[in-house]
């Protein structure tokens, strides 16, 4: 998938992406894990294109620690 980013502050160098993922147990339960891709996207122009296709390295990182 891919996500073009447009009219990034001029004072940022880079993007990072962090996300979550919620999957359930086998009685339902909702389990949701969070994640920081091991990459920063490049700002050119006041844009960035970020990729992902599955593959990155991740670090599993506290729901607490992604700004909503």
């Amino acid at each position: 998938m891919s996500f073009i980013l447009s009219d990034i502050d001029s004072s940022y160098n880079h993007v990072i992406v962090y996300y979550t993922r919620s999957t359930s147990d086998i009685d339902g339960n909702e389990i949701t894990t969070s994640f920081k891709i091991d990459k920063k996207y490049n700002i050119y122009n006041g844009i960035s294109t970020v990729v992902i296709n599955g593959f990155e390295t991740l670090e599993e990182v506290s729901i607490n620690d992604i700004n909503v």
